[in-house]
């Protein structure tokens, strides 16, 4: 052949898959609510049905959703003149703090018809970018100090740190013409009338004046400064906030003596409960009402003397409902009026059995509730009911069922929500619970004369994910799992009225790494809730390989660098090299001992001597022991 003989040149196929990214990782937080996203491709792109992306249909391959309101998000969605480009703009700034789900679909694919791997779903939250501010204030009966209710917790720091003072605040005093014209605010506590440790909603501010009020006097209240109160997230309350306008108490008039049940206290659901008022003074007349916020068919019967004030709640009541009372005007004999005057009363969540309640449903309810069952204790009945989850009427019906099992574990999947996990209080005594690790499966056996427990799973989301492989069944209990509920943790609830040492098995269903960890804390308790299991234990899974295994390197082809991994059931010596398609040695990767485990090792194009070497394909082989293999990799510049 003539030496001056050229062929080609020839044209490759495109065989990369084209890469994309986000401006916004998955699970990332703290995100700007007027932020749009924007997807970055490493080569133009179109339809997989080899149509253009356009303006008009790229909305298609998108879907945008707020996890918190479970509410689709309105968006338009833009691409380049280069067609790399695409920008999701929603039709209005995402809401303060609200967790959002960007999901694309894989309907995209190159000009060489290389589709894109895989559909895509990022979740990401939005940051609390709304400034705290005064909720509602309540004015003791003597002017003596005021409860001041904020809309989110307070520090005097943005770090969510820092104890506020008096020097804080701003207080407002206007005489109005009335009998005091001074009023100093003297300390600042928490409602319990302790010291505040910062990060409080709620504070008494303790007030003194120079002579009795005539019912003229007002109080604003505001920041010192722009930089005197923080919220948790760090957002400045703004120096213009202010107060609702509070008038002082005319202490000169007839007033409310005594009230019976103490302002923001409980009432009960299911009997008739009276609300007693006594007043300072014979009283000519009263302008009042006496309103639920939740419940339409709310009603109540009233007796009125001169003397006091008597309203009888007709049950049931709706669970976490506020029962308002507002008393517009109370006037004596001789037609002196009091100013404004309001109570608010609530009513407990259904399940919550704690003396008083604290609207929590945890263990300790579900043991009381499963022991009232097998006993035939009513007054723990939680159905039928009526309204909608989690504010039931509950109309007993004198018999536990389906029913009672059902508004038990709705409420318990709201307390859940709304406050967390409740661990029961540790102690670490007793007899431990049993572990076995059989692969990715742990069985967790309880004490025998296990009645009822708690298990709490904590995992790295980026390790692992748990789930329980076999929820117990049983007609004699209620076995609760909060499954995905609580990103990270799993929460097993259960209580049996027989005895119960059933095993529980959890499964490590997704793994992201070779060795995840799991910590596991366990409490059972017997017949009479007594502790008799607690503890805790970490659990190591190192996955050893079952066989030599060299694994297609990733990627494949590569433009600069490639990933290659090994696995070794047993400890090796190992040898890895790269050839060229003549069997020439180019590089040597590994040389050494290795333990049983997975490997990997990165090849960055570079020969023994840190050269570049050109496009084309090229070889790997592993020599571990007796088990030699090689597999083909392609290079392309």
């Amino acid at each position: 052949m003539d030496p001056q003989t050229v062929l080609g040149p020839y044209t490759l196929y495109d065989l990369l898959i084209p890469t994309y990214n986000l401006n916004i990782g998955d699970g990332a937080e703290h995100i700007s609510s007027d932020t749009s996203l924007v997807v970055t491709f490493s080569e133009p792109v179109r339809n997989t049905d080899n149509s253009s992306l356009n303006n008009a249909n790229t909305d298609d391959h998108f879907t945008l959703f707020t996890l918190t309101d479970s509410v689709e998000i309105a968006f338009n969605a833009s691409i380049n003149n280069g067609k790399t480009i695409i920008t999701i703009v929603p039709a209005d700034t995402f809401v303060s703090e609200h967790r959002i789900r960007l999901a694309m679909d894989t309907s995209f694919e190159d000009l060489a018809e290389n589709a894109i791997p895989g559909d895509t779903v990022v979740i990401f939250t939005i940051r609390d970018y709304i400034a705290p501010g005064f909720d509602s204030l309540a004015l003791a009966d003597d002017n003596s100090f005021i409860d001041v209710y904020f809309t989110d917790q307070i520090f005097s720091s943005d770090s969510s740190t820092g104890t506020p003072g008096m020097d804080d605040f701003s207080l407002q005093f206007e005489s109005n013409g009335g009998n005091t014209t001074q009023a100093t605010l003297v300390s600042i506590q928490t409602l319990n009338g302790t010291n505040l440790a910062g990060g409080e909603n709620s504070m008494k501010f303790i007030l003194e004046y120079d002579s009795n009020a005539s019912g003229r006097e007002f109080i604003l209240l505001q920041p010192a400064t722009a930089m005197s109160l923080y919220d948790e997230s760090g957002n400045a309350m703004r120096a213009d906030a202010t107060s609702d306008t509070l008038y002082l108490n005319d202490i000169l008039v007839p007033t409310i003596d005594t009230l019976n049940i103490w302002q923001g206290d409980y009432v009960g659901i299911n009997e008739s409960t009276n609300i007693g008022l006594v007043f300072s003074e014979p009283i000519d007349s009263i302008d009042y009402s006496l309103d639920s916020r939740r419940d339409t068919s709310f009603s109540y019967e009233a007796v009125f003397t001169s003397d006091s004030l008597t309203l009888i709640l007709n049950p049931p009541l709706m669970s976490l409902d506020t029962i308002d009372l507002v008393i517009a005007s109370l006037i004596d004999t001789v037609g002196l009026s009091t100013v404004g005057i309001s109570y608010r009363f609530l009513t407990p969540a259904l399940g919550d059995y704690n003396t008083p309640p604290n609207d929590t449903i945890n263990l300790e309810d579900l043991t009381d509730f499963i022991q009232a069952w097998s006993m035939d204790d009513f007054s723990k009945e939680l159905g039928p009911v009526t309204g909608k989850f989690p504010h039931f009427k509950l109309y007993p019906d004198g018999k536990f069922g389906l029913d009672d099992g059902m508004v038990f574990t709705q409420m318990w999947q709201w307390s859940l929500q709304r406050f967390g996990i409740v661990e029961v209080s540790r102690q670490i005594s007793g007899q431990p619970a049993q572990f076995s690790v059989n692969n990715q499966t742990i069985t967790i056996s309880p004490p025998l004369e296990t009645r009822s427990g708690q298990i709490i799973v904590q995992y790295n989301v980026e390790e692992c994910k748990v789930i329980l492989q076999n929820p117990p069944s049983s007609n004699k209990g209620i076995f609760l799992s909060s499954a995905d509920m609580v990103p990270g943790k799993l929460l097993l609830e259960y209580s049996y009225s027989d005895e119960n040492v059933y095993p529980l098995q959890l499964q490590l269903a997704e793994k992201y790494t070779d060795q995840p960890s799991i910590d596991v804390r366990y409490t059972f308790m017997d017949k009479q809730a007594n502790l008799i299991g607690q503890g805790d234990s970490t659990i190591n899974f190192i996955l050893i390989p079952e066989s030599f295994t060299l694994h297609q390197n990733f990627p494949n082809p590569f433009n600069s660098a490639t990933r290659i991994r090994y696995d070794l059931p047993l400890l090796s010596e190992v040898r890895i090299d790269i050839f060229d398609v003549t069997g020439r040695l180019i590089k040597k990767l590994v040389d050494g001992d290795f333990q049983a485990g997975i490997y990997f090792v990165d090849w960055d194009g570079e020969d023994d001597w840190n050269e570049k070497v050109s496009s084309g394909i090229y070889f790997y082989q592993i020599r571990a022991g007796n088990f030699s293999q090689s597999i083909k990799m392609v290079l392309i510049k």
